[in-house]
């Protein structure tokens, strides 16, 4: 597949700069991570898998974000995209791949792929007043290196995070801030307390290790987007379960005995349509096939179950032996 044509339909889906979509295609697109559909011998859909090292309560390992998911503009509305997103799951189960996500351009759309809203945001106002103390110093190469520290120790309190480098750190400063460096390093006082760095839609990452300068009665202020997966209202990350063993494997369980069967139902994936038996015995865990089932749930909502904080309904078994997810994630891409 030519890279020009892959790029022509991105351009039409989306409005990203010359310089982000250059730069996406150059360090993150390959032949291996993308994929694509024909119809009647033109491209008609693509998407890519791009892969991102998570940790969730300690234990590394690699997954995809699926980015840049589009279709021919002239195809659109008649269904076609669902199978280059079907050859994606098959190309995801064969590589034991636990778990994919994206951020979606309507949440709505992705709920029928077996995609749930499992991370939230909140609206935060940064009072900016001159009695607050706070003052602004541009996001650059020279104080980077602060703002990674920042990052590193933001994610501490959150348990399911992407473990970057910073290198990757410093990737993200430079694909989000073409033609728009509206960056900054937050001080109060003169002592840094956060940064945030924007993209064109607006907040992209806003670490703040002082909640007291959110002040949603300051008439002077810096409106940023901050996770909040307890309170949030605005939806944010989607997650797709690709293989349930292997997604229940990265969880850490409790030190309880217990157990339970479990019938799971999955209208893509048809390899995770199983009856499992788990068992949790002293902080280990055991997975095995089973014939009857005490439980069902189909995999929109076991996704949730697991990774979405708080989620209590229906009777979330799951929290009985597992320790709650708690997402602390940026990346829309």
């Amino acid at each position: 597949m030519e890279e020009d044509s892959l790029k022509q339909m991105y351009k039409t889906a989306f409005s990203d700069c010359d310089e982000y979509v250059d730069c996406f295609f150059k360090n993150e697109v390959n032949k291996d991570n993308t994929v694509t559909f024909f119809k009647d011998g033109l491209l008609a859909s693509s998407l890519y898998l791009i892969n991102k090292d998570f940790k969730i309560n300690g234990v590394k390992f690699i997954c995809p974000y699926i980015v840049g998911a589009s279709t021919r503009e002239e195809l659109r509305g008649k269904g076609l995209f669902k199978y280059a997103m079907k050859s994606a799951f098959t190309k995801m189960y064969k590589e034991n791949t636990p778990f994919c996500m994206l951020y979606p351009f309507r949440h709505s759309y992705y709920k029928k792929y077996g995609f749930a809203t499992v991370s939230y945001t909140k609206t935060d106002n940064l009072d900016i007043s001159a009695k607050n103390g706070i003052t602004l110093e541009k996001l650059d190469k020279k104080n980077l290196q602060t703002a990674y520290s920042l990052y590193k120790e933001y994610i501490k309190n959150f348990n399911f995070v992407i473990d970057k480098s910073y290198n990757d750190f410093c990737y993200d400063y430079k694909k989000f801030n073409f033609g728009n460096n509206n960056s900054n390093i937050i001080y109060k006082n003169d002592k840094i307390i956060g940064y945030y760095m924007t993209d064109a839609d607006g907040t992209f990452q806003f670490v703040c290790l002082d909640n007291t300068v959110i002040n949603t009665e300051s008439k002077e202020f810096i409106s940023l987007i901050s996770i909040d997966n307890l309170s949030g209202n605005q939806e944010y990350l989607m997650l797709r379960i690709i293989n349930v063993i292997e997604t229940l494997k990265l969880f850490k369980p409790k030190k309880i005995n217990k157990s339970f069967t479990i019938s799971i139902e999955d209208n893509i994936i048809e390899s995770n349509n199983v009856i499992l038996k788990i068992s949790v015995s002293g902080g280990r865990l055991v997975i095995s096939n089973a014939n009857s089932y005490e439980y069902e749930t189909d995999i929109y909502t076991l996704t949730k179950m697991l990774f979405r904080k708080n989620y209590n309904y229906p009777h979330n078994i799951f929290r009985d032996i597992f320790e709650e997810t708690d997402i602390g994630i940026f990346d829309k891409y």
